[in-house]
């Protein structure tokens, strides 16, 4: 019988996530730049698929599924509003923007989803 997989991947996901994060800050954080956005509301798809990203590698990275959906929405929500206040005060040519936060929790909420679904999947492949 195979491990399921949340004893599988823990830590790789772990370090992904890690990983992940810093470069979210990167992104969140670094100077605006001066070019034009390519489409309108670029960066709500940014905001997005960083937090959706995040909350996969997060999911994954559990080993209690039954607190994990708790922890991570509501780490991640926390994470989104002080990200926004964060750019706000902290950085001089940016600006918080509460539609960038939405978009952060529905990326979220949709990782967090799309990471339920993987492990289940997985840990049923695995029996």
């Amino acid at each position: 019988m195979t491990a399921p997989f949340g004893q599988r991947w823990p830590k790789p996901a772990a370090c992904l996530a890690l990983l992940w994060w810093l470069f979210g800050l990167w992104c969140l954080f670094k100077p605006a730049g001066s070019e034009p956005m390519p489409f309108l509301h670029y960066d709500k798809l940014g905001h997005f698929g960083l937090f959706a990203v995040q909350a996969v590698l997060l999911y994954l990275a559990a080993a209690d599924r039954t607190r994990a959906v708790r922890l991570i929405g509501c780490s991640l929500a926390v994470w989104a509003g002080l990200s926004e206040l964060l750019q706000a005060t902290l950085i001089v040519d940016r600006s918080g923007d509460p539609w960038d936060a939405l978009a952060d929790l529905a990326g979220a909420g949709l990782g967090l989803a799309l990471g339920r679904g993987c492990r289940r999947a997985c840990d049923r492949a695995a029996v």
